[in-house]
């Protein structure tokens, strides 16, 4: 898909996210929740002459607050180890760093049984890795639009479907040995994912999430709410 047109989705998305008119009729504005991701995941990045696949686990940690009826935002922070097994420099087959960014939320539908919600999210992020005369740094933004269907038949088990667009814009710094910067991104920014959760009592959940598309794996979910 070219470039621009994905911007214009994410513009409009992301404007749906901010105008939109959600029904979160189980949403206390004053009730904010903690949710855990443990995930392990595999993508492609495109790098000028190849593209490189890159295993990813990553330890993600969100806090969220519901500002009124209409938006619910969060603050991401995670741990991070990736690897390459196809990078011809020893120091990038193997790094580990962090992330920060924020999640942006509101709810389109709620009908009975049936949720659609409408969900933005950015992270900067950076991992390092050494050899004995190379460090190579990766640094990258991300940024993901999704849209979530969610099926609760019962009190405590829903279940959740959906698809993303990603964007991934990052570079491959080298030094030491090797002085060079490689720009890398995405090729194809489509996703898709399905999962459920289960109740753990009144605040707790915890769920399994798959996802497919761009990025290929999955995460184990535990939230609670405070």
């Amino acid at each position: 898909m070219p470039r621009n047109i994905l911007n214009y989705i994410g513009l409009y998305l992301f404007g749906g996210l901010l105008f939109s008119s959600p029904t979160w009729a189980n949403n206390d504005p004053g009730i904010s929740d903690f949710a855990l991701f443990i995930e392990h995941s595999d993508m492609e990045w495109v790098y000028p002459t190849v593209g490189r696949e890159t295993t990813t686990t990553r330890l993600l940690a969100v806090w969220h607050e519901n500002f009124g009826q209409y938006l619910k935002g969060g603050l991401r922070l995670a741990y991070l180890d990736v690897s390459q097994a196809t990078n011809p420099l020893p120091s990038g087959l193997n790094t580990t760093g962090y992330g920060l960014g924020f999640d942006l939320h509101t709810g389109l539908l709620e009908h009975r049984m049936l949720q659609l919600d409408l969900r933005f999210s950015y992270d900067y992020q950076s991992t390092r890795g050494k050899s004995p005369d190379q460090v190579s740094d990766f640094v990258w933004h991300a940024g993901e639009i999704g849209l979530d269907i969610i099926v609760a038949p019962t009190s405590r088990l829903s279940f959740l479907t959906g698809a993303s667009l990603t964007w991934l814009d990052g570079e491959q710094r080298v030094s030491g040995n090797i002085n060079q910067t490689t720009p890398f991104g995405e090729d194809e920014p489509f996703g898709y994912y399905a999962g459920l959760s289960l109740k753990t009592d009144a605040s707790g959940s915890i769920g399994v999430r798959y996802y497919g598309g761009f990025r290929q794996g999955g995460e184990f979910i535990f939230r609670r709410r405070f």
